[in-house]
């Protein structure tokens, strides 16, 4: 393998590259029958025909979501999965809720720090709060192609058992900053494995922390509000802390 594809390698599938190294980068033909069978799993997860439409509801609007310019384009799905949990194996401890403040906020952001919008959770955050945003509200080509999130893990397995063909390009990723947290589930899903990779290795992973730091600001008032101030409030905050061009 010459320097130029090594550090192309390297830069797209760190892990695998790590792991091949020992090797001097060739295969031997044990761990290449692996890499074959993984191959042909995850052709067979992503060729999955996609959902009819009978399998979503329909388009119910919520007070508690803002969106701006991001309409919803489908209801909610009802899927086989559903009610049963992905098995994965996670070290990622949740946190325990306030008796009586609503569970916090599901903010999207891209990696500027620009708010696309927000939903005002009534229950503790979960991958299937963010599954519901992205599948009702994106279309074929609009599905973003990295997803950054502090439980991604489970948001990838949650995603695959349900919309795979959906979701097959897009990569989710944990943030450097909670990576610490997982400590068994695969590197392949940590942002931090990827410093060879010019893009990822300077993508801004605390964008939401940083916005829920702006918050804070306001966290003494917000509590107070009744939903639909608290929510006007909110809105007119966020917009007025967006980032600005330089």
């Amino acid at each position: 393998m010459d320097k130029s594809t090594h550090d192309l390698f390297s830069s797209l599938f760190p892990i695998l590259q790590s792991s091949l190294a020992p090797f001097n980068f060739s295969i031997p033909s044990g761990i290449l029958n692996v890499l074959n069978d993984f191959l042909s799993v995850i052709d067979t997860v992503y060729s999955n025909p996609r959902h009819g439409d009978t399998v979503y509801g329909g388009i119910e609007h919520s007070f508690l979501d803002y969106y701006p310019n991001w309409p919803m384009k489908r209801g909610k799905g009802r899927y086989e999965k559903d009610g049963r949990g992905d098995n994965m194996q996670c070290s990622r401890k949740d946190t325990d809720l306030h008796p009586r403040l609503t569970p916090g906020l599901l903010l999207f952001t891209c990696s500027h720090r620009v708010v696309y919008g927000f939903t005002i959770l009534k229950s503790s955050e979960s991958p299937r709060h963010v599954f519901d945003v992205l599948v009702t509200r994106m279309n074929d080509g609009e599905m973003p192609r990295i997803v950054v999130y502090d439980n991604a893990c489970h948001l990838s397995a949650y995603c695959l058992a349900r919309e795979p063909s959906r979701f097959s390009g897009t990569s989710m990723m944990v943030d450097r900053f909670h990576s610490v947290n997982h400590k068994t589930c695969s590197r392949s899903l940590h942002l931090r494995g990827y410093k060879g990779n010019e893009y990822l290795s300077k993508l801004n992973s605390q964008c939401c922390e940083q916005t829920n730091a702006r918050l804070r600001d306001i966290g003494n008032i917000l509590p107070f509000m009744a939903l639909p101030k608290f929510r006007k409030a909110l809105i007119l905050f966020l917009a007025r802390n967006q980032p600005r061009k330089k």
